[in-house]
């Protein structure tokens, strides 16, 4: 096999062939990005990580083309107009699996803990539900499931907020992310005042379905509970949307950070009748998940309105920047 690929006077037509895939790879998500408006930096990720996946796969197929001989930049030849392509090209090899894996972390580890922080609560309270007894922990779980069913319906619909911000940010429209952000909460207000309606009216179609009858009781309080925080709850979310927007997850993964023994210790507290509280059972649940989701709610809203110094969008309508999570 040759060795050495340095001059466009080497390659061959299966050269030619390997090297249009190399370009093609790493400038479509450039154009992509240039097409819809999104981030450019983003597609410099996705780039990088493209050619990488490309050269591994020329690397098991061991195809007869030296792309680092070829790409690199050296310095005997570092004169020659012909090879002006080096400088640029020279980047995409020195980038790796864990450079690129590790820009792509920075932005999606926060989610991945702020889910996993959601799921540590759920666990939770089945776990204390069940020290109550089979009735307290099947009205939590019918619950939970009814408000999970009737919660993923709305989000279904804000999280529009999230790609819609995106494209904004990248096109630089940070006057539009405002806008979107403020329909987003109005339009989770509205779908909010339709679920606590079914929220509060819930227990005559669990009956009919022939479940227990203080199953269905105490289900239908829980749920009556949490619809104190259904608001907040459609409310975090669509800030939580408009953050991860623009690429700003640290805050969200704080919030469920600092949120998560509170509610816990919420939702401890209430259910077993812990520092001078009426023990309330799987009512107090949906009151301490309630509770927290306001909490959730003013702590993102605050941070998200008040951390200085960078300011990328206009959040309230008569304002000339308000300033956002950095």
């Amino acid at each position: 096999p040759r060795e050495y690929d340095l001059y466009w006077s080497q390659l061959e037509n299966s050269d030619f062939f390997l090297l249009s895939i190399y370009i093609l790879v790493s400038v479509i998500p450039f154009v992509n990005a240039i097409r819809e408006k999104t981030s450019i930096a983003l597609a410099m990720v996705l780039s990088l990580l493209l050619v990488m996946f490309v050269r591994f796969t020329f690397s098991i197929l061991e195809l007869d083309f030296n792309e680092i001989h070829f790409f690199s930049l050296y310095p005997f030849i570092a004169d020659d107009p012909t090879q002006i392509h080096r400088f640029l090209t020279s980047a995409w090899l020195h980038a790796d699996w864990i450079h690129v894996l590790s820009n792509i972390l920075v932005i999606g580890l926060p989610l991945v803990v702020n889910n996993l922080s959601s799921i540590a609560v759920n666990i939770a309270d089945t776990l204390m539900a069940s020290q109550l007894g089979t009735t307290q922990l099947a009205a939590v779980a019918i619950g939970s499931g009814v408000w999970i069913a009737l919660f993923l319906l709305g989000l279904g619909i804000i999280m529009a907020v999230g790609p819609t911000v995106a494209q904004h940010f990248g096109a630089r429209r940070f006057e539009l992310i405002g806008h979107e952000t403020r329909q987003g909460l109005l339009l989770g207000a509205l779908l909010s005042f339709i679920i606590i309606i079914i929220m509060r009216s819930i227990e005559p179609l669990l009956l009919w379905m022939r479940i227990d009858a203080e199953v269905c009781r105490l289900a239908q309080g829980y749920l009556s509970a949490l619809s104190w925080g259904v608001l907040a709850a459609y409310g975090y979310h669509t800030l939580k949307q408009m953050t991860e927007g623009v690429g700003r997850t640290i805050p969200i993964m704080i919030v469920m950070g600092v949120m998560l023994p509170i509610n816990i210790g919420i939702n401890y507290v209430l259910m077993f009748g812990k520092l001078g509280f009426e023990p309330l059972g799987a009512v107090g649940c949906g009151f301490g998940n309630a509770l927290s989701f306001w909490l959730m709610f003013l702590m993102l809203a605050g941070y998200t309105l008040t951390s200085q110094p960078v300011s990328y969008t206009h959040l309230r309508a008569h304002e000339t920047k308000a300033n956002l999570v950095c």
